[in-house]
């Protein structure tokens, strides 16, 4: 009742009914990327994050059915509404999206998209005991994974029919390869709503800290800058909010050297270029520095988190791959750090292609211009 009233409170009112369209976007997030793929004439969107309250068929939700499952009902008159051909989201980790195929009295097909990471906080574990306590039946026409391994956990949850590509945003941005002179490393700072003591992670009896959660960044960070240092390399932080204070000042406060320099982006686009300028790219769980993988670029990863979070499932690949491998290590040594470093910066190209196709089914695929989603599309419509 609480979330009701928050909602009611947050929400932009629209007065008038949703127009019907032939596509519905499950929340606006990646409505960018969908538009490179369809019209935007053709495209509304149902937000499910209190952007926006339609008054309509809100009255008509309460008419209907009342305060009992709100939001499920409100989403499914919405849907019915619009009447679309196709409802798409990259929402994938909201288990209600599934819910909804067996309760419309349409049939539009359901296209889910992995849009991060998973499972590294026992997702699937979660989900599983959810689906077992509700007595769920969750469905979806088609589904997009970043691998073979993320679709098998997800087959145990929904039924879909399930296909293996990569990252859609990254697919959708050209590869531009640039000249590299710099290591970059992925910055995953989220600022808390108070102070670095609040509580960032808790799962069963384990509670972590924003201090503790982070201080393994800062650890890594420390090490790749002495290593760079060494080697007479530029080293950035690329940020995760360009224009957060907050983020910089993480890092002037708990980093041990004095000239910290970072990387701005504009935009999303600007997120993946900057990949490709970059010698190596560094990072410790971060899907962009997956993301990195896929198109190709030189990466070292760092997943050292798995210790503090005593989860096994946040070492490197899901812990599908060894401990230890040519550009990747769930242990925290300069040792280490300077061996991977070293392996990476002096690789052949030849050889780097030979090792990520090896592995990509393992970490993540690149379907350039996301050629498989085009494909069904085309086919469905």
């Amino acid at each position: 009742m609480i979330n009701f009233f928050k909602w009611l409170f947050i929400s932009k009112y629209i007065w008038k009914k949703p127009e019907k369209k032939k596509i519905l976007i499950y929340d606006r997030n990646g409505l960018i990327f969908f538009l490179r793929y369809f019209k935007k004439d053709n495209i509304t969107t149902l937000d499910i994050r209190k952007e926006s309250l339609n008054i309509p068929i809100f009255l008509i939700t309460l008419f209907k059915s009342g305060l009992k499952n709100l939001f499920l009902n409100y989403t499914i008159n919405y849907i019915e509404m619009v009447n679309p051909a196709l409802i798409l989201t990259m929402t994938d980790t909201d288990l209600r999206f599934y819910q909804l195929k067996d309760k419309l009295n349409i049939y539009p097909k359901f296209i889910a998209i992995q849009n991060g990471l998973i499972g590294g906080r026992n997702f699937f574990e979660k989900s599983y005991k959810e689906i077992l306590k509700k007595k769920l039946n969750l469905t979806c026409d088609f589904f997009f994974c970043a691998n073979p391994k993320i679709v098998k956990y997800y087959n145990k949850i929904i039924k879909a029919k399930f296909f293996s590509i990569g990252s859609f945003k990254n697919n959708a941005i050209i590869i531009k390869k640039k000249k590299p002179h710099f290591i970059l490393f992925i910055s995953q700072f989220i600022p808390p709503k108070k102070n670095l003591t609040d509580i960032f992670f808790r799962d069963k009896n384990i509670q972590v800290t924003y201090k503790q959660f982070y201080a393994d960044d800062i650890s890594i960070l420390n090490k790749l800058n002495f290593f760079c240092q060494k080697r007479k390399i530029k080293l950035f932080i690329k940020l995760r909010n360009s224009y957060s204070f907050q983020e910089k000042k993480f890092y002037y406060e708990n980093l041990n050297f004095k000239n910290v320099n970072f990387k701005k982006t504009k935009n999303i686009i600007e997120d993946y270029q900057i990949l490709d300028a970059a010698k190596v790219v560094v990072f410790l769980d971060s899907f962009l520095g997956y993301e990195a993988f896929a198109r190709g670029n030189r990466v070292a990863a760092f997943s050292i988190r798995c210790k503090t979070l005593k989860l096994s499932s946040s070492n490197f690949a899901d812990n599908e791959l060894p401990n230890h491998g040519v550009f990747w290590t769930n242990e925290n040594s300069q040792k280490r750090l300077n061996l991977i470093m070293n392996k990476v910066l002096t690789m052949s190209n030849s050889n780097w292609s030979l090792i990520k196709k090896k592995l990509e089914n393992n970490i993540m695929l690149y379907d350039k211009n996301n050629s498989k989603f085009r494909k069904l599309i085309k086919k469905i419509t």
